[in-house]
């Protein structure tokens, strides 16, 4: 949604949920693609959908030790590839495909500096979160809302987005 509010014309999005790819589609109906990665090759699909150019930004934030080994699999010549998830563990990782298409590397630690930017979109009118909020919990109920969201996480059918903490 960041990304389209910014300038994107198309965004791909895997994951293997199919519940969470229905949801994240309908943030921009015709603007972004889901990719259940659980039964389609994300390469193919993006390699087919882009004449076999590729995808100019690539953003890795599963922190899935196979799917950051893969990231220059699906970028463009000259594309920039944004890691955000973290591994648990340090990722094998073959740089010559990216050398071979000079693509840049990013990191990003937690989305420092970036929540600015998200809510001046926000306050804008340009990036609508609402609909990804999935659950609301109180401040006194936390424990309960960390202890949902890591059973929700653990569930590939799960349709749980983000969860809310409301300040009481």
């Amino acid at each position: 949604m960041s990304v389209l509010a910014a300038g994107a014309g198309r965004v791909y999005i895997s994951d293997v949920s199919a519940a969470k790819l229905a949801i994240a589609a309908n943030q921009g109906p015709g603007n972004i693609i889901p990719v259940n990665v659980s039964t389609e090759n994300l390469a193919e699909r993006i390699y087919e959908e882009t004449m076999g150019w590729g995808c100019d930004y690539f953003f890795e934030a599963t922190g899935n030790t196979r799917a950051a080994g893969q990231i220059f699999d699906c970028i463009a010549p000259g594309g920039t590839v944004v890691l955000i998830g973290h591994p648990g563990e340090p990722v094998s990782l073959d740089v010559v495909p990216g050398q071979v298409k000079e693509v840049t590397v990013k990191t990003i630690f937690r989305y420092a500096h970036v929540f600015p930017a998200v809510l001046n979109l926000m306050g804008k009118g340009a990036l609508d979160v609402k609909p990804l909020i999935s659950k609301s919990f109180k401040f006194k109920d936390s424990i309960e809302a960390y202890d949902h969201a890591v059973t929700q996480t653990a569930d590939p059918n799960s349709n749980c987005v983000k969860n809310m903490i409301i300040m009481d």
